[in-house]
């Protein structure tokens, strides 16, 4: 076959590729010329940003092909660090995004104010989150009323971290007129405070004197009753059960119905002051003792002082059995 005739074979398949050439050709110069379009960004008048800071997308209409809009969209152009109003120019504007359309026209219209959202935390809120912690040391059943609200605390918002509330009783026994200090907090920074007034009732199992108990005597099993009474303030140490109470001695006369306390009777000591006591130090085992004076009267479990006959030195120690005291506690 000769030339001609070869190229007369061919020439239908090469005038199907034309119109597939022509697209790509002018897809490509279409791609050039939008990436060479002008870009315009229009500032909105005011603006409300719920974060740390305003991007362009929060403050401005912007005009261009969707990848360079993609691409502007979050330019930090402006800190808010805290409620105070700003204004945005198109100088701070363009000093933010030409980099980004180096070569190609760039329009900025307009000016923007620009404002950190808030967040109000409200007494109720504040109220709710008192009354929770106080619930969880007293008990779900704990009467709970508002003796006062704590005021209305306004910070700034962001939506991509949400606040917290912290709530700390500021007495150690939660019952009657008891102060709540609330923090807020946001990642572990505080924002502002609040306090709370709550007045707390509730009930709570006391040990009452079942009958009259004299003055010195040893309390004993048949002494005691269980009584679910109203609590006031400064009674959670008092004793509550029944076992921990039997053995101890009166320090005055009790009469029936009468709240047994610390002030009303004591475990009978096994050490008296101004008695011979044995000081101990124990260390695996081995226990060195040595003589000493107590100088006041303790219970098993009571740390007192006692002085060393050896050099008259007073020390603490912590009474163990009847007339024994360790050193090492």
């Amino acid at each position: 076959m000769t030339g001609p005739q070869r190229m007369s074979a061919w020439a239908p398949d090469a005038r199907a590729w034309i119109p597939w050439l022509l697209v790509a050709v002018l897809s490509a110069l279409a791609g050039a010329a939008a990436a060479g379009e002008g870009v315009v960004i229009t500032l909105r008048a005011t603006a409300s940003v719920a974060a740390g800071h305003a991007t362009l997308a929060d403050i401005a209409d912007v005009a261009a092909d969707p990848a360079t809009i993609a691409r502007l969209a979050p330019v930090a152009v402006q800190e808010l660090p805290d409620l105070g109003r700003r204004t945005i120019d198109a100088a701070q504007v363009r000093a933010a995004v030409a980099r980004l359309v180096v070569g190609r026209p760039l329009t900025i219209t307009g000016s923007c104010e620009v404002e950190r959202a808030s967040l109000t935390i409200s007494s109720e809120r504040f109220s709710a989150a008192a009354e929770e912690v106080i619930r969880a040391k007293v008990g779900a059943d704990t009467q709970i009323a508002i003796a006062r609200p704590a005021t209305t605390l306004v910070v700034a918002e962001d939506a991509a971290t949400p606040v917290s509330i912290v709530a700390d009783a500021l007495v150690d026994d939660p019952i009657g007129e008891v102060p709540v200090r609330l923090r807020v907090l946001r990642a572990g920074r505080e924002l502002g405070r609040g306090l709370v007034v709550l007045h707390v009732r509730a009930l709570r199992d006391q040990l009452v004197a079942a009958r009259p108990i004299q003055r010195g005597a040893i309390i004993g099993l048949g002494d005691l009753r269980v009584e679910a009474r109203e609590a006031r303030p400064g009674e959670a140490d008092h004793p509550a059960s029944i076992d921990a109470v039997i053995g101890w001695q009166t320090k005055v006369e009790i009469t029936p119905g009468m709240v047994i306390t610390r002030r009303l009777a004591q475990p009978v000591p096994a050490v008296r002051g101004g008695r011979g006591v044995e000081l101990v130090f124990i260390q695996d085992q081995l226990a060195l003792a040595a003589p000493g004076i107590a100088l006041g009267d303790g219970a098993i479990g009571d740390v007192i002082q006692v002085r060393r006959t050896s050099d008259n030195r007073a020390i603490a120690a912590k009474v163990i059995a009847e007339g024994r005291a360790q050193v090492n506690f």
